[in-house]
């Protein structure tokens, strides 16, 4: 079914297209629910859901993420993702280093209190996630993982190799 009431498939597309719209959709409306679920805990803490992200992104980060980096893994503006992290600095949840590649690019490493905040939030998400989950299937919730995960790489190369419309090739 497509989520565009009044809408005929397009002749030439597959089925899967309009699939993907659709899972797309959902994925949207997902979204929407977790920030609006985790929104006590946000409040509680007095963090916002992209802080939050921020702050996973350098505490989950194998080597020291840079602003650009986790702005780049997010799809937001590094602009965004520098006053975030500039929040996060003042809060005392994550640092600055200096980056020996390059002069002005900080390195953000998580602090203890970082640590402890995360992980405190982790803790809960894990509750919070059993309930969801219920008697969900772990093979199928998986095998979604990899699909997402595999249309997020897909849309990430085309968006690498489609030039824009009115650009210059």
């Amino acid at each position: 079914m497509s989520t565009f009431p009044n809408s005929e498939p397009h002749a030439a597309a597959p089925p899967c297209a309009s699939a993907l719209i659709e899972l797309i959709d959902e994925v949207t409306r997902l979204r929407g629910r977790v920030f609006a679920a985790h929104k006590q805990a946000d409040d509680a803490t007095q963090m916002g859901g992209l802080q939050w992200l921020v702050l996973s992104a350098v505490v989950g980060a194998r080597e020291a993420p840079t602003v650009a980096r986790i702005g780049r893994s997010l799809g937001h503006p590094r602009q965004s993702i520098q006053r975030l992290a500039d929040e996060l600095v003042q809060r005392g949840l994550i640092a600055q280093q200096t980056n020996p590649e390059h002069a002005r690019a900080r390195l953000l490493v998580p602090t203890l209190a970082g640590r402890t905040l995360h992980q405190a939030q982790s803790l809960h998400s894990l509750d919070w996630a059993a309930r969801i989950v219920g008697d969900l299937d772990l093979t199928a919730l998986e095998h979604s993982i990899a699909t997402l995960r595999l249309l997020r790489q897909r849309i990430e190369a085309d968006y690498k190799n489609t030039p824009l419309k009115g650009s210059a090739s």
